[in-house]
């Protein structure tokens, strides 16, 4: 299997006071990472029916057109199951060059915004050049008429004003104290809440896209489970977030060149369970998700011979072996998840040990 990043085997082990030295197994570290660490493998050989679900979702959002339905998709799983990997294997899908231009791609997690600051707006509108945005819609010959393509009820009508400038319409949107001419260059309005600035926001990537300036703005929303932190975030910021959610998923739905796939972790407060109580309007638009699943016995040495193959390279000489005898030993102390499957995180750190242990024999030797 080609990787798309290679490990860099030149460099000189390094070897700790009473640590293992590396070099006895040909080897420059640990060939496994530690969990909550993205490395360079990303094995998906137990998976085929989530990696299809997401080759079709990355298929249906590219090739997408202006005004076209997006439909959300989502990922979920138990901790260390691979859901942030297959995350940023889909950003690294969009960037293909063979892909048509004007797709850009968000990541986020939803930690990055703090429980005391969870505004969906921030989250999505501060990783955008909503400046730049705005100075190559502003200065487009066919303005006049993509405005006209907006939803009537629009709150960015009535900013695009003659005299409105580029940065200034950057700060309306990002909710920036104005100045009284700037106020008035916008219409004489603010952004009525965080709902508002949101869907403004997303009106300004539909002119950009009627005017061909853009073809999607990806946005990939991962650890959504936090939500349920209910002693970091209060049940009030739970609900604008989820209502602001909703905003930005039924906006791609009538077409806004916009595209959400989230993912959430599956272990401990079941935050699809919540959601379907609470909100089930929300649920129900995200039921195009995948499951992703633990390992299970047959795919526990090729998980880890996936890793050395990716350490050792072209190197002929592999010191660290692995069968099926030594993946039988490290099993015997694991937990497993319901349905007799290993959570690859917890395979990883037994690996990881496993590594260790047998470099310091080597070094001892």
């Amino acid at each position: 299997m080609s990787h798309v990043f290679q490990i860099n085997l030149g460099l000189a082990p390094t070897v700790a006071s009473g640590g293992p030295n590396w070099g006895k197994l040909s080897l420059s570290k640990n060939p496994f990472p530690e969990s909550g660490v993205l490395g360079v493998v990303h094995y998906t050989e137990h998976m085929p029916e989530v990696v299809g679900k997401v080759q079709r979702w990355l298929d249906e959002m590219a090739g997408a057109t202006v005004g076209q339905p997006r439909g959300p998709f989502a990922l979920e799983g138990t901790i260390g199951a691979g859901k942030t990997h297959l995350l940023v294997q889909m950003e690294e899908a969009f960037k293909d060059p063979k892909l048509p231009t004007g797709i850009t791609v968000l990541r986020e997690n939803l930690v990055n915004a703090g429980g005391g600051r969870l505004l969906l707006s921030t989250l999505f509108g501060a990783n955008l050049r909503l400046g730049e945005i705005a100075e190559t819609v502003l200065a487009a010959p066919g303005l006049a008429d993509a405005i006209q393509k907006l939803p009537s009820a629009s709150p960015v009508r009535a900013a695009l004003a003659d005299g409105v400038t580029a940065p200034t319409m950057a700060l309306w949107l990002r909710g920036a104290p104005l100045t009284r001419s700037q106020q008035q260059s916008v219409g004489g309005r603010t952004l009525d809440g965080e709902g508002e600035r949101l869907r403004a926001v997303i009106h300004l990537l539909r002119l950009a896209a009627h005017l061909e300036q853009l073809r999607i703005v990806v946005f990939l929303l991962d650890q959504l489970e936090d939500l349920e932190r209910r002693a970091e975030i209060t049940p009030l910021r739970r609900a604008r977030f989820l209502t602001d959610l909703r905003i930005f998923v039924d906006e791609g739905l009538e077409g806004a060149p916009i595209a959400l796939c989230t993912a959430w972790n599956t272990q401990g407060a079941a935050f699809m369970n919540s959601l379907q109580a609470q909100y089930p309007a929300l649920a129900s638009r995200l039921d195009n998700r995948a499951s992703v699943p633990g390992l299970s016995q047959n795919h526990l040495v090729p998980f880890a011979q996936e890793y050395l193959d990716a350490a050792y390279g072209t190197t002929k000489r592999r010191p660290l072996q692995f069968d099926v005898h030594v993946a039988g030993a490290l099993t015997a102390s694991l937990q497993t998840l319901p349905g007799g499957d290993i959570a690859p995180r917890e395979w990883l750190d037994q690996l990881r040990q496993w590594a260790e242990r047998e470099a310091l024999k080597a070094t001892s030797r």
